[in-house]
């Protein structure tokens, strides 16, 4: 499942996607500009976590205990792998000032949201309010064979499927992120 938190931008000093990279660019976040759209900056955050704690976070609830500390043994063995580098993705559009960040965990969330508002002295919203409850999909599918439901959760986007994503869905998610942006919920 595809989760998408929005954000909206108060006080953005530059709406020069170029400005925005530059500004945001350091060891973790590697910005450039979008190549489907000249308002977007694209960004990839990446950070390192420990294997054990990612497993527990991802398995934890699936697997018994010792088969999980099992699992763990054999990898650290194998391969001699105790951390992992995750990436999340996340889009500025400058001129809608939006930001979407690709991931449901509030601990990430957080950690981009400081880097962001340090680097581009900006401030970030939710982008809807918890009280708006109208919410309709008019959206048009780039894929027509890839058919998945669309619910607004508080301030995210869960995109569920009966099957598994080979990509996001990028073209849907601008088009939902454009029509909250300018009217504050989506027909």
């Amino acid at each position: 499942m595809a989760i998408i938190s929005l954000y909206k931008i108060g006080n953005l000093e530059t709406s020069d996607v170029y400005q925005i990279c530059r500004a945001t660019e350091d060891c973790n976040f590697k910005p450039k500009p979008s190549k489907y759209n000249n308002d977007e900056v694209f960004i990839q955050y990446c950070r390192s976590e420990k294997l054990e704690d990612l497993l527990v976070k991802k398995l934890g609830k699936v697997l018994p205990e010792d088969e999980l500390v099992g699992i763990l043994d054999i990898l650290k063995r194998a391969n001699e792998l105790t951390v992992v580098t995750r990436r999340v993705c996340a889009f500025i559009n400058a001129r809608l000032k939006t930001l979407e960040i690709y991931s449901g965990e509030k601990s990430v969330n957080s950690e981009i949201l400081d880097h962001l508002k340090k680097s581009l002295k900006a401030e970030f919203m939710w982008l809807m309010n918890e009280n708006r409850k109208k919410v309709r999909f008019g959206i048009r599918y780039l894929n027509s064979s890839s058919r998945y439901s669309v619910t607004v959760d508080k301030n995210k986007l869960r995109f569920n499927s009966n099957e598994m994503f080979q990509f996001r869905p990028r073209y849907e998610i601008r088009q939902m992120v454009h029509q909250i942006a300018e009217r504050g919920h989506v027909q």
